[in-house]
């Protein structure tokens, strides 16, 4: 958000949850899911994991900026969750699950778990955030930029 409205990008896509007071235009709804090793013991039918199930678990926290969603849910029912670790990468966060350390809480195609030892549930309240974009005055982009901002109103609903 700063490097937009310092002039330093032209575009900058984002959390909207984690910047309320920004005058940035909505994209998508995003959800979050549990990702799970393989090894936990839920059963496969289950439509949804409970986050005070989750709390007896550990957690590896996936940080992606000043908002954590899945924090703000945990606290709303007045949750606490065990953070084992916390990391900067999604795909290091994926390992880290696949290896049995914990679960995480993050956006993920259900695919995903065709690729790594992992399961992929909804949680019970479901977490989503809002993702939009943020550019600064139109008279002032190039046009790569305001190309690019329209390619991505036009596909943000295909994205993930």
């Amino acid at each position: 958000m700063r490097l937009v409205e310092n002039g330093d990008a032209e575009l900058g896509i984002l959390n909207q949850d984690a910047a309320p007071d920004c005058d940035c235009e909505f994209l998508k709804e995003q959800t979050l899911r549990a990702v799970l090793p393989k090894s936990y013991p839920f059963s496969s039918d289950l439509n949804a994991l409970n986050l005070a199930e989750l709390t007896k678990y550990p957690y590896i926290l996936l940080e992606e900026g000043l908002h954590s969603e899945s924090l703000s849910q945990f606290k709303s029912a007045g949750l606490k969750p065990h953070i084992k670790m916390r990391l900067h990468d999604s795909f290091s966060t994926l390992l880290m699950v696949e290896q049995g350390l914990g679960y995480t809480i993050m956006p993920v195609d259900q695919a995903l778990d065709d690729h790594h030892q992992i399961r992929i549930l909804p949680t019970s309240p479901i977490i989503t955030r809002k993702i939009g974009i943020l550019s600064k005055n139109e008279i002032l982009m190039t046009s790569a930029a305001e190309k690019f901002k329209k390619f991505v109103k036009k596909h943000a609903q295909e994205l993930n």
